[in-house]
């Protein structure tokens, strides 16, 4: 018999994610659901270190942080042809992105071992 494996963020991390502000957004021919964040490089103090070169990514460049099903992590940057491969949540770099979105480390960590 098989069944259906349907991916999706565990409720501990959604719970965390939409109290720092993330919205849920669905995409159509996509059963699953995204969680996404809109902030501005310069208020991303990881992201702005790692990325923002003041020719492609500025300071005041829009991006949007994105949880997908997978409990990866992607940001894409609004106006440039710009984006970031998805990492894991709990790998250094997207826990560091989502500190950087207003999420409490600790806290990201404890729900690591949640559902």
């Amino acid at each position: 018999m098989q069944t259906d494996t349907a991916v999706e963020i565990r409720t501990s991390l959604k719970v965390l994610l939409e109290a720092a502000g993330f919205a849920s957004t669905h995409y159509d021919g996509d059963e699953g659901e995204y969680l996404n964040k809109n902030m501005l490089a310069g208020a991303m103090p990881y992201f702005s270190e790692h990325a923002v070169d003041h020719d492609l990514i500025e300071l005041e460049t829009e991006i949007v942080i994105e949880v997908l099903p997978d409990e990866t992590v992607q940001l894409v940057a609004q106006g440039p042809d710009y984006f970031e491969e998805p990492v894991p949540v709990w790998s250094d770099e997207g826990l560091a992105l989502l500190v950087d979105a207003g999420l409490d480390r600790a806290a990201l960590v404890a729900a690591q071992v949640k559902n």
